[in-house]
């Protein structure tokens, strides 16, 4: 796992720490974008140390069945157990992953519910990490977990970092009441404590180019495919809203980053980090209205791009060119069924013309692969 732009704090120095928990595997883990995002946000408090961590591979469940040590969980950084933690925080992407968030913390010697948490808490005297969640299948639904997770993030996390981490310093630092902490918590919007059962309203950062792109972005120099890429989101949110893609909806509204920002921050990361590939993020990257200068702007300074599946009715001449110059050889689309009517009732509205696409550009054609799956990022 040799990987660059690594944070590593004095724990001497810092008021409290943060393990960041992707319940899947390393190159899974290092493939996303989210956990790139928020290892970078949070550290980028100096009192707040923030370290990475994995789902061991081979595992056994359950946790009670597998004999091999609790040391394969420790974090990557300063290889601290997860009960170590003062908050431990998961990004849930999908819900395959839930059965992995049984293992870490049964692993971990740390009980499941949150109330048995409080009550072994108040006879120990040693009370465990605060346990949160955030991510699309928490922001969806968060119900199914309400019973394991002490906070939920619900939306997007970065307008409520502060408001929450002011509370929880104030909870360390003064030895507040455990309850006290999730009453005040529950007052952030976009903040859902179970336990209390509050309204909430999901979190959504209108001005998306306040979502800062790391510039030291972790890449792992290892032979998979989007570890060692460098991420920009270009957008937020989708304006189409198909009907299957839940993505539009909990990431609404559609939100782009601004041309400006986005060149910034290529120009910077060839400054300060090594890569070869800038993958554009988004869950409609095409809907950009400036998306084939994006494109002619990453070209044009000799790196290679790679693009998730883009809609059909986005594909003109003038971005194939774009991407031929790029030397992007495939394209995926995602028309998601094969009837022209059902195709229509789910939000895709091109007809059976459009399914298979060819070009041919002087000495290099192109061909569109069509992909029947979710486009959702």
């Amino acid at each position: 796992m040799i990987s660059e732009n690594i944070i590593i704090k004095d724990w001497r120095t810092i008021d409290f720490s943060f393990g960041l928990i992707y319940p899947n595997i390393y190159k899974l883990g290092m493939s996303s974008y989210t956990i790139r995002l928020l290892y970078f946000l949070i550290n980028s408090y100096k009192n707040i140390a923030c370290e990475r961590i994995f789902l061991p591979e081979n595992i056994r469940f359950p946790a009670s069945k597998d004999y091999s040590s609790r040391n394969n969980i420790r974090s990557l950084e300063n290889k601290i157990l997860p009960n170590e933690f003062d908050i431990i925080g998961f990004s849930l992407h999908f819900e395959n992953d839930f059965k992995n968030i049984l293992w870490i913390l049964e692993k971990s010697d740390i009980p499941l519910t949150s109330r048995e948490r409080l009550i072994l808490a108040k006879d120990d005297k040693e009370p465990y990490p605060l346990i949160i969640g955030g991510g699309p299948v928490v922001t969806s639904n968060p119900l199914p977990l309400s019973k394991i997770f002490d906070i939920f993030f619900i939306g997007d996390s970065e307008p409520n970092f502060d408001l929450f981490f002011k509370i929880f310093h104030d909870f360390k630092k003064n030895k507040i009441d455990f309850k006290e902490l999730l009453e005040k918590a529950a007052k952030i919007s976009g903040i859902f404590v179970p336990s209390l059962n509050n309204k909430v309203e999901r979190g959504i950062l209108k001005d998306l180019n306040k979502s800062p792109i790391p510039i030291f972005q972790l890449i792992s120099k290892t032979s998979n495919i989007f570890e060692n890429n460098f991420f920009i989101e270009i957008n937020r949110g989708c304006p189409f809203q198909c009907k299957f893609c839940i993505s539009s909806f909990h990431n609404s509204p559609f939100r782009n980053r601004s041309f400006e920002n986005i060149t910034k921050t290529i120009d910077n990361s060839i400054k300060y980090s090594n890569f070869d590939t800038i993958s554009l993020i988004g869950s409609c990257v095409s809907a950009h209205p400036q998306f084939k200068q994006i494109c002619e702007y990453i070209i044009n300074r000799k790196i290679r791009l790679t693009i998730p599946s883009i809609r059909v009715e986005h594909i003109t001449s003038d971005i194939i060119k774009t991407l031929e110059n790029g030397d992007i050889r495939t394209i995926t689309i995602a028309p998601e069924a094969g009837s022209e009517h059902l195709r229509y009732a789910l939000g895709k509205n091109f007809s059976n013309g459009g399914r298979n696409c060819y070009w041919d550009l002087g000495n290099f054609r192109y061909f569109c692969f069509i992909a029947f799956s979710n486009p959702a990022m």
